[in-house]
């Protein structure tokens, strides 16, 4: 473990992440402090939390299962799901957004470190009811271990569970500043999935009432310009991305989601319709843990 510094009792620090990383460069303060406000104030980020509680639901997810939350950021989903009454601990590489994690969620433990190297503390709290990944995976060149990592902590019967970006159409070059690498269609996160192991996922998109909006916001933003842009440009497309519209626009985009969510649930068909994002879950089959332990203790 690394050495204690002034931290959150709830925080445990084994491993950390470069700030630059380039997997998701978090090295912008300023970034930082615009999700945290969108956050908080942003339509988004409390619909995606419903949807995320309606999926574990319908995957017989119900409270007070154990969810481990694989990058978990600063913690807007654990709070969610911990209001929900699952019991959650979170995993963070980057300290700066687990020590936020960590202040937003004093109920609930957050460890920084590698889940590809993880410490006894980790395997000791396993197997987890469900494994979660909220868009995580674009950010990654090679998510396959981290899936395959994320497996070997579920117990038998569990689940792998997560929410991905959605639809190459809907590209703009705020996912190029945020760190995605893809936006996927169904076939390609069972392809993914399948690649890492995890066959048999049922996927699902959601958010079909954004995307139009996702559209304008593509036209907005624009696409292509990433690689050349200056920190202006940047930064307005970040703005544009994370900033909460109005509030009378705020407020219709929140009940469209809200609606949309009150219909998935009576209307299966739905997860078929494109949405721009997709949710994804794999159960992990009777018998399977002991050597999915095997493979995480030789990573």
């Amino acid at each position: 473990m690394l050495p204690v510094r002034s931290r959150p009792p709830n925080l445990a620090v084994f491993a950390t992440a470069s700030e630059d990383s380039a997997e998701f460069d978090i090295a912008d303060p300023e970034l930082v402090s615009m999700l945290e406000e969108s956050q908080r104030r942003h339509f988004w980020f409390p619909a995606r939390n419903r949807r995320i509680l309606d999926f574990l639901r319908r995957d017989g997810v119900a409270p007070p299962a154990r969810i481990l939350e694989v990058g978990c950021g600063t913690g807007t989903v654990l709070s969610a799901l911990a209001g929900a009454g699952y019991a959650v601990t979170g995993i963070e590489m980057h300290e700066r957004l687990a020590r936020r994690a960590a202040e937003a969620n004093p109920g609930s433990r957050i460890l920084a470190l590698d889940l590809l190297h993880p410490p006894d503390e980790l395997l000791r709290l396993a197997p987890f009811d469900a494994v979660a990944l909220f868009d995580v995976v674009e950010h990654l060149e090679s998510p396959g271990a981290l899936l395959r990592a994320c497996a070997a902590l579920v117990g038998d019967g569990g689940l792998v569970v997560g929410t991905v970006p959605a639809l190459p159409v809907l590209w703009s070059d705020y996912d190029a500043y945020a760190g995605h690498r893809v936006r996927f269609v169904r076939k390609s996160l069972r392809r993914l999935l399948d690649g890492a192991g995890l066959p048999g996922a049922r996927t699902a998109y959601f958010f079909q009432s954004l995307t139009p909006g996702m559209l304008a916001r593509r036209m907005l933003v624009g696409r292509g310009a990433a690689a050349s842009a200056d920190d202006a440009m940047r930064r307005a497309a970040q703005h544009a991305a994370l900033d909460a519209p109005g509030r009378a626009f705020n407020a219709a985009f929140a009940a469209a989601c809200a609606a949309e969510s009150a219909l998935a649930r009576g209307v299966s068909l739905l997860d078929a319709v494109p949405g721009a994002s997709l949710w994804f879950s794999v159960r992990i089959p009777p018998g399977s843990r002991a050597q999915r332990g095997d493979a995480t203790h030789s990573a």
